[in-house]
Formats: structure tokens, C-alpha cells, sequence
């Protein structure tokens, strides 16, 4: 019985459902404080390079949500994958359009 239980809870990929949804809540914050990035952009110019790596690191971490969440489709948790797998995928289309167009 014990051996059963253990075995059902390795083919459950419920942390990586888990994992992609806060991933995807951690890039998609920065998307809410963009709409007020163009005007800080330009008042405080040295930073500019330093928000174009936090932009770039939000990307790397979209994607790495984006491959958890579609992992986590097989489990119990599929809800969480398939709300990760939206928010990654925002998380991962508006910096790189902020990146391509403004910078």
C-alpha cells in the first residue's frame, strides 16, 4: 500500500503545474508596472541597461514556465498548468516587444 501511494505521487507532475503558475505570476507582475515604465525610462536614463536585463531575465524565467506548465498538463493540477502557461506566455510577449520596439 505504502509503496502504491509513493508511486502514484512520482507520476503526478502536480509541482510543475504548480511551479509554472508562479513563474507565470512572477512575469507577468512586471507587465503592470510597465505601462508606467516609459515614463521612468526616460527621466533616469542610466538605468536603462539595468531594465533591459530585468526585462531579458523575465523572458529566461517565461520561458522555463512555459515548458513546467506544459509538463504539468498531465496532472491533477491542469488548471494551474494551463493559467501558468497564459501568464508565461505574456510574461514572455510583452518584454520582448518592449525590448524590440522601445530599446
Amino acid at each position: 500500500m505504502l509503496i502504491q501511494n509513493i508511486q502514484q505521487s512520482k507520476s503526478d507532475p502536480k509541482g510543475k503545474a504548480i511551479a509554472s503558475l508562479i513563474l507565470g505570476i512572477i512575469s507577468f507582475t512586471p507587465i503592470v508596472t510597465q505601462l508606467m515604465m516609459p515614463f521612468i525610462y526616460y527621466l533616469i536614463s542610466p538605468i536603462r541597461g539595468i531594465i533591459v536585463l530585468f526585462l531579458r531575465g523575465i523572458l529566461i524565467l517565461s520561458i522555463v514556465g512555459i515548458i513546467l506548465g506544459i509538463l504539468g498538463l498531465k496532472s491533477s493540477k491542469r488548471n494551474f498548468a494551463i493559467t501558468g502557461i497564459v501568464l508565461n506566455t505574456i510574461g514572455f510577449l510583452a518584454p520582448l516587444i518592449y525590448i524590440l520596439l522601445i530599446h
